[in-house]
């Protein structure tokens, strides 16, 4: 690679999405229940997290930016909040649609690339945005959070999964890659020939992720990994446990009350991990608002100048 790859990550990323493109169509929509173990996951920590940021409180404004074909915007929905959603494949939104007029909520959805579509957005106008199993095929993560953090309302929150370096390491020692798997643990991003085409992706750790939010200015919160003992197709932790086979009710019980244990030891090792950040206040407005009471307070205590 040369020393500047970016254009290459553009080109094969343009690439890559116009091939998945073309197997959806081929394919066409679906909820597999593979979808549905990891839904349950997310949803997991994803509720939680918003009990313990807002509490009882009234519908929130979501984002669900790459919603695919709305497992976690449905629903969120469900629970009564605003949900929109993003998505750059017609295909992913019609099922999407149809998901969502099966239960019965309404969802906007649109279709487009997330950083130019929230382009036109307000500043601070969303309580909650969550970006699941996206990023990390995006070359322009980075800038795509700083939009995520424009639009977030102070106190708001942001949850993104992103791949670990542990998966695409074992994955590709899984395919007998060993020189691309020592350039995984050496590097945060590049071109890997994991299925059919070399695609670009980016991976990191658990505390490269809380780097990340900083420098986009949030407040890490948490980060749990997601799958940590299971996979699909290629996958290196299908080797473990692979959820294309069939699993008996007991089986599958017990290893989705294990995938649901978010040790801090195991922060680092699943198919993905859910990073979760929230817009703090600005130290400003703090400073401003703690001198304006401070005025206040002073202006009460002192004697009137009309007082006799």
């Amino acid at each position: 690679m040369n020393k500047n790859p970016k254009w290459r990550y553009w080109l094969v990323e343009r690439l890559s999405r116009t091939v998945n493109r073309l197997k959806r169509r081929k394919i066409g929509t679906w909820h597999s229940k593979t979808e549905e173990f990891f839904k349950e996951i997310y949803l997991g920590v994803i509720l939680p997290q918003i009990d313990h940021q807002f509490g009882e409180t009234s519908a929130l404004k979501v984002l669900d930016a790459g919603c695919g074909t709305g497992r976690i915007a449905v629903e969120l929905a469900k629970l009564g909040h605003e949900v929109t959603g993003i998505d750059l494949h017609q295909e992913s939104l019609l099922a999407a649609q149809g998901h969502a007029k099966d239960m019965g909520v309404s969802i906007v959805f649109m279709q487009g690339e997330i950083l130019k579509t929230l382009k036109g957005w307000a500043n601070e106008s969303i309580d909650l945005v969550i970006c699941l199993e996206v990023l990390y095929v995006c070359s322009d993560y980075r800038q795509i959070i700083e939009e995520f953090y424009r639009v977030l309302k102070p106190g708001g929150l942001f949850m993104g999964s992103f791949r670990s370096r542990f998966y695409f390491i074992t994955t590709l020692l899984r395919q007998g890659q060993y020189e691309k798997a020592l350039y995984v643990a050496q590097h945060s991003e590049g071109l890997l020939k994991i299925a059919s085409l070399p695609t670009y992706y980016n991976w990191h750790s658990g505390p490269e992720l809380e780097t990340l939010l900083k420098e986009c200015g949030l407040e890490p919160v948490a980060t749990v990994s997601i799958g940590k003992f299971s996979g699909m197709g290629y996958d290196g932790l299908a080797a473990v446990v692979d959820l294309d086979e069939p699993l008996s009710p007991e089986s599958y019980s017990a290893l989705s009350k294990l995938e649901s244990l978010h040790l801090s030891e195991w922060r680092d090792i699943g198919r993905y991990m859910l990073a979760v950040g929230r817009k703090t206040v600005s130290h400003i407005v703090v400073i401003c608002i703690a001198t304006d009471a401070l005025r206040l307070i002073s202006f009460w205590a002192s004697p009137s100048p009309w007082s006799f």
